[in-house]
């Protein structure tokens, strides 16, 4: 799904929460809270500006994995296509809901949208039986990728009922992560090397940014700035990536804060990115979850115990950030909501 939930994992089982602070970043007044879940693992990956968050969550009573929706600190739970399997990654303004499930037969995947209620089924490419939707804007646009025929993965986009490819009569495999309310979406091409070509489609062309090598679009706002993911050859896997942002001409290297590796997760409409700082040792990884915002890093709340190590996933335009605390075992949703500076 994500390219990044290998680098993810990795340093979910190499790392720990340490009180040790980075004296280049400021403070600010912030709390994490833990969401409720049914008694197994749960992750959170997105929230909108009303504070609703998605994700999924394990329902141990019915050995299902559900999408879910935390609304109020309160969990409803959204169910699945039919299968045993379903998680949420996106969330609009409106309340609509993206991810993907498992239909009724397990051996397909397909992209569902949530709304009033119900979930329904996006449906893939034609011949297609695996797609997955990653985001939503505010015109209930969304994107994603949908397999064809052929087992090529192909960027997509659903609008008003219907599926658009955004690759059509390629045999390169690709990928929508993220639009924005103008309709313009982010992405990668995947060269025929194995490498990314980090790519935006407007509805008229698709635009690869050559320049960044093999790298990807991770985030895309409503300025049209760009969260832009890197790959490098770099044989520490823990640093392998490097993140920019790109606004018009301007492009800003996120990677290192006064020599600490930033790990960069999402962009929000203020231009501020999600992530966390990560200061290697020889002993242990020690990390720092932060708000990126005008050169500046804001450490938010400290992971509490007795969870070893938290990352935030999604952003919202209040400075609000999602993702999972880990608990040595499994993963908790959590939220860390940022006051003040």
């Amino acid at each position: 799904m994500f390219w990044k939930r290998t680098l993810l994992t990795t340093l979910v089982a190499i790392s720990i929460w340490s009180p040790t602070t980075f004296a280049h970043a400021a403070e600010a007044a912030s709390s994490v809270e833990v969401l409720p879940d049914l008694g197994g693992g749960a992750d959170a990956y997105a929230i909108n500006d009303r504070g609703d968050i998605v994700g999924h969550v394990e329902n141990l009573t019915r050995g299902i994995t559900s999408a879910a929706l935390w609304r109020d600190s309160q969990l409803i739970e959204l169910g699945t296509l039919g299968g045993k399997y379903a998680v949420a990654y996106a969330i609009n303004n409106k309340g609509e809901v993206v991810g993907l499930s498992y239909p009724t037969t397990n051996n397909t995947v397909h992209a569902f949208l949530w709304k009033n209620g119900a979930m329904i089924d996006l449906g893939c490419l034609p011949g297609g039986n695996y797609c997955e939707a990653l985001d939503i804007n505010n015109s209930g646009d969304i994107v994603g990728r949908s397999d064809d025929a052929n087992g090529i993965m192909h960027a997509v986009k659903w609008s008003r009922g219907r599926i658009i490819d955004l690759q059509p009569n390629t045999t390169e495999n690709g990928i929508a992560l993220s639009i924005n309310d103008s309709g313009v979406a982010g992405g990668f091409v995947e060269r025929p090397d194995g490498t990314l070509r980090a790519t935006v489609w407007d509805g008229k062309r698709q635009r690869h940014f050559d320049e960044f090598a093999s790298a990807l679009v991770r985030g895309i706002n409503n300025h049209g700035s760009l969260l832009i993911e890197q790959y490098t050859d770099d044989q520490d896997e823990a640093r392998s990536v490097n993140f920019y942002l790109v606004r018009g001409d301007n492009v800003t290297n996120l990677t290192y804060q006064n020599n600490v590796y930033f790990v960069a997760t999402a962009l929000n409409n203020r231009d501020q990115v999600s992530g966390w700082l990560m200061e290697v040792t020889p002993e242990q990884v020690v990390e720092r979850v932060v708000l990126w915002e005008k050169g500046q890093v804001y450490q938010v709340a400290p992971v509490p115990q007795p969870f070893l190590s938290g990352k935030p996933r999604g952003l919202n335009d209040r400075g609000q950030q999602v993702g999972f605390l880990y608990t040595g075992t499994g993963l908790k949703a959590a939220v860390w909501k940022t006051t003040t500076k």
